[in-house]
């Protein structure tokens, strides 16, 4: 029998079916819902972070 291959924008269901307790350090959160952008999702920090590392959590299944 063949798995199928998740692509990149499919996630394993074992990952995502329970929440993950994360823990990180950083200088500021903005918390709002991603709107939609083109064929993905979109979600828009402050203009000081362009250029920095940032990272997006989904809290919401």
């Amino acid at each position: 029998m063949t798995e199928k291959k998740k692509t990149p924008q499919e996630p394993a269901d074992d990952l995502t079916s329970k929440p993950m307790e994360i823990h990180m350090h950083g200088y500021e959160v903005v918390e709002k819902r991603a709107d939609k952008g083109g064929s993905s999702g979109r979600i828009y920090v402050p203009r000081a972070w362009v250029g920095k590392l940032v990272r997006a959590i989904r809290i919401e299944k």
